[in-house]
């Protein structure tokens, strides 16, 4: 949301110039503020949800993230060395 509803409504803002565009401005801003209060609400939810699931806190789920996005990837590597493996079989019996 940050990234993108959030810089989306900030350039459209920007963009939105002029004597008749007082309204449409008005509206943008309201949406710009409702937009940072559900990202705070979200941010201060998510310490709890990180609890409620066993992490004492964010730093901690990140660890356990981190050490898994590695198990994943070496998953993947040695998937892909197993896919040409295979396949290198597969066309070395049809021959």
């Amino acid at each position: 949301m940050q990234d993108d509803v959030l810089q989306k409504l900030k350039t459209q803002l920007a963009d939105s110039k002029g004597i008749f565009k007082a309204k449409e401005r008005t509206t943008l801003a309201e949406q710009i503020q409702q937009t940072e209060k559900k990202i705070s609400t979200k941010l201060d939810k998510l310490p709890d949800i990180l609890k409620e699931d066993g992490y004492p806190d964010v730093q901690a789920f990140m660890r356990t993230f981190r050490e898994m996005e590695s198990v994943v990837e070496q998953y993947n590597r040695y998937l892909a060395e197993w896919e040409r493996q295979t396949s290198r079989k597969s066309i070395t019996a049809d021959k």
